[in-house]
């Protein structure tokens, strides 16, 4: 599982930053904006 956001939620207010899902999650991508999805997919495809 990949877990995208679209803009970085580390500099982001304190209550956005906690992710439920990070801990089960084998790759994040944070901040890259719709290109994130994109990159999420070649990595499940090379993965």
């Amino acid at each position: 599982m990949v877990e995208v956001h679209l803009m970085d939620i580390s500099k982001r207010e304190f209550y956005r930053k906690k992710s439920f899902i990070s801990e089960f999650a084998e790759k994040t991508i944070l901040g890259k904006g719709f290109d994130g999805y994109s990159e999420a997919m070649k990595w499940i495809v090379s993965n």
